[in-house]
């Protein structure tokens, strides 16, 4: 049946009657015991269905507004503003000649360090700066470092440098603090990152003749073994790091990278120092 006016609740006849309202095309119905009130069917829908409808509503929206935030949370979540890391790391190391352009041996302060190879173990914190490409990072590596004999010159003056390095010298350890700035270019579940970073390193040796007298042919200018073939322990070097991270789950992620230091000696040649690493990352 049709409904062409506006409802209203009306005094009618008898209880449990139908009747006619003076609205045209709208039906009353006396309601039992009211004394003869009477309502409309739109008077009952707008005063028991209208406010279901209402809630209705108001539930789909609260939870389209929750499943639009939920997907933000999750990836805020998984990147934090802070990390923890470790890693291992093998070293190659180039290796300067100890001969100047006339065929002599430099002088003690003039020689390059002629380490050749290492592995170290590295702990890493990192802390985002303003947002989250910009993070400042703090590294410490401990590594171990060793003279080679390669190649099959043995007669030529950096191969017996080397050789007697590796006898009187040993293996050394090197610890060395690295803070720097790494800029991730994306930030999604792989995420690759530049490193540019500042060091300092000491260098350790555990032989007990380091501190001889050194009189063999390849000390020239005298001085402990040391002061030869270790003649600088103390190391700077700038950091340029290329790598990537790979978000295994919301707070691990697994890295990769290559890590190139070129060492900045005083009064000496240079060496370059190509650090391939692999490690974990812990968000927090």
């Amino acid at each position: 049946m049709a409904v062409g006016m506006k409802s209203v609740l009306r005094e009618g006849g008898g209880d449990g009657q139908l009747k006619r309202t003076e609205s045209p095309g709208a039906l009353s119905i006396v309601l039992p015991g009211s004394g003869g009130l009477t309502c409309t069917p739109e008077a009952v829908y707008h005063q028991t269905l209208m406010p279901c409808v209402v809630l209705n509503r108001c539930l789909l929206v609260v939870l389209l507004s929750l499943g639009a935030l939920a997907p933000a949370r999750m990836a805020s979540a998984q990147y934090k503003n802070s990390a923890f890391a470790l890693d291992l790391a093998g070293t190659y190391i180039t290796r300067p000649g100890v001969l100047d352009g006339s065929g002599n041996q430099l002088s003690n302060s003039s020689l390059p360090n002629r380490l050749a190879y290492g592995e170290r173990l590295g702990a890493e914190v990192n802390f985002k700066l303003n947002e989250d490409h910009w993070w400042f990072i703090g590294h410490l590596n401990l590594g171990l470092f060793g003279f080679a004999t390669w190649g099959s010159d043995n007669t030529s003056r950096n191969y017996q440098f080397d050789q007697a390095a590796k006898t009187y010298i040993g293996t050394e350890l090197g610890i060395q603090a690295v803070p720097g700035v790494r800029y991730y270019f994306f930030t999604d579940r792989k995420r690759p990152y530049l490193q540019l970073g500042f060091s300092y390193m000491r260098l350790f040796t555990f032989s007990s003749t380091a501190g001889d007298p050194c009189s063999l042919p390849l000390c020239p200018s005298g001085g402990a073994f040391a002061d030869v073939f270790l003649p600088h322990p103390n190391v700077l070097a700038l950091h340029l790091q290329p790598g990537v991270e790979f978000v295994l789950k919301r707070d691990l992620a697994l890295h990769m990278a290559l890590d190139i230091q070129r060492w900045l000696i005083i009064n000496a040649p240079g060496n370059f120092s190509f650090n391939v690493v692999l490690g974990v990352t812990f968000y927090s």
